[in-house]
């Protein structure tokens, strides 16, 4: 088995404009890796050929220019984000990588997450969500997988998340919906505010300290 679902879980905002042209360069290199490979030697790898495409080490706060990147389609066209893909593309193709080797099934929820997006969102919007993995920055937002259920959240102007959930596979598109109901496509809205109420909508956490407290609460009421 290889890894190149990996690849296609390719969320969220770009760094500049020429990070989508590298990540689909690693695709190109990476993807017949055999999955036995660990996050720390995927890593690596990621590392030698951002070198060896820019001539440079990766480094946080610089950004590098690849002419075979530069696609004319704007003033950073061709520019990679040293940032981004410390605090991003490389946390989020180890991300993938971990589902892929212990619930591979994730990889498909995600997938099936981004269709049933597309009923409320434009492509655009969809990408600039983070779906799948959480992303500690401000202004991010997106949903993930925890302990068997999926979870909305939203990081704060003061770098707090706010956490809501947990929401099966089915209405965890709703609950992006709802929450960015601003961006909604000029469709019929096919849910209500008395439906919300029904999937968690007055669940909200601030930590994942919460969620756990609020989990192990309903598992020992279950005993």
């Amino acid at each position: 088995m290889v890894i190149n679902e990996i690849f296609l879980n390719r969320r969220m905002q770009w760094g500049y404009r020429g990070d989508p042209h590298f990540w689909d360069y690693l695709r190109k290199n990476l993807s017949n890796e055999d999955i036995s490979i660990s996050e720390e030697e995927l890593e690596a790898k990621i590392f030698a050929m951002f070198e060896k495409v820019t001539g440079e080490v990766l480094e946080e706060d610089e950004r590098y220019y690849v002419k075979e990147f530069d696609d004319r389609e704007g003033m950073s066209a061709g520019y990679l984000c040293g940032s981004w893909w410390l605090e991003n593309g490389i946390p989020q193709l180890k991300s993938n990588l971990r589902y892929l080797k212990e619930e591979p099934d994730i990889l498909l929820e995600i997938y099936d997450i981004k269709n049933n997006l597309q009923r409320y969102f434009v492509a655009k919007e969809i990408d600039n969500m983070i779906i799948g993995g959480f992303c500690k920055q401000r202004g991010c937002a997106g949903c993930f997988k925890y302990r068997g259920g999926w979870y909305y959240y939203y990081v704060k102007d003061n770098e707090i998340p706010l956490f809501n959930g947990p929401y099966d596979i089915k209405n965890i598109p709703v609950a992006l919906a709802k929450h960015f109901k601003k961006h909604f496509k000029k469709i019929e809205i096919e849910f209500t505010d008395a439906h919300m109420e029904k999937v968690y909508a007055s669940l909200y956490f601030e930590s994942f300290e919460a969620i756990n407290e609020y989990l192990d609460n309903i598992k020992d009421e279950d005993k």
